[in-house]
């Protein structure tokens, strides 16, 4: 996971991220998932998913990937969340 980072790689590297978000929300690792997503989320990127779009608040309350934290506190922050428009 340290070869490729968003930092590093701002094509390939937040669909990596994306992917361990989601591994870590099925192994319900919620510390693991959340601070990732919380990286993820201001990002503009082609998402993993049909259609290649990206995470957003929305999109993570309708995913069943999720289903393994939707019920921390701080998940439900994030979807709450909307993005900014700068």
């Amino acid at each position: 996971m340290a070869a490729i980072s968003v930092e590093k790689d701002a094509v390939d590297g937040p669909r990596v991220v994306e992917a361990l978000a989601r591994v870590a929300a099925q192994a319900r690792e919620s510390d693991r998932a959340i601070a990732i997503l919380e990286k993820l989320l201001p990002l503009p990127y082609q998402g993993l998913m049909a259609g290649r779009a990206p995470l957003t608040p929305v999109f993570l309350q309708l995913d069943p990937m999720f289903d393994g934290i939707r019920n921390d506190p701080r998940f439900q922050a994030l979807i709450a969340s909307s993005p900014s428009k700068d």
